[in-house]
């Protein structure tokens, strides 16, 4: 989430067209970044249940593991276009209907799916969209526009010994 927040932050367009009737550029926005940062980048795996099943016309006997990585589906350049590597919010406005669908379901797995999805896919989507009304409206109040936020990554050293006690 840290990345599609930073990404929000740099493209100030994004952020002052969040209201009400660009809604769906601010969906458009939170969809693309998880597709090029997706929650987990990991294989998915699921086991094939007794008595087999067909795969893609071919028979997978049960008990064999099948795993698809998240981050190569959210690179599908038939489901998503030539541009796949390129931050283009655009590309779900610009879409048909059934085009749109599809880029839905495939970045929707992401977050897994069935009874395997994440928990905390609600609230994560919640964050996501209140980050822009929080970014906009500290905007407004502190008129100073980008140079308002600042991103500090650190990490904390601690000496095994404190950690012990």
């Amino acid at each position: 989430m840290s990345s599609l927040t930073y990404r929000c932050v740099r493209h100030q367009s994004l952020i002052l067209h969040v209201r009400r009737p660009a809604k769906r550029k601010t969906q458009a926005v939170i969809h693309e970044g998880l597709r090029i940062h997706p929650p987990f980048s990991g294989l998915l795996s699921k086991e094939v249940p007794a008595g087999g099943d067909i795969l893609d016309g071919r028979y997978v006997p049960a008990g064999t593991c099948i795993g698809h990585s998240v981050f190569s589906m959210m690179r599908n350049k038939a489901v998503f276009g030539e541009d796949v590597d390129v931050f283009r919010p655009e590309r779900w406005l610009d879409a048909s209907p059934q085009g749109r669908a599809r880029m839905h379901h495939t970045a929707g797995l992401g977050f897994g799916s069935g009874r395997w999805t994440c928990a905390g896919k609600t609230v994560a989507l919640i964050q996501l969209n209140k980050i822009f009304v929080e970014v906009r409206s500290s905007r407004r109040s502190t008129g100073q526009g980008s140079r308002a936020f600042s991103f500090v990554y650190f990490l904390r050293f601690v000496p095994r010994a404190r950690l012990l006690t």
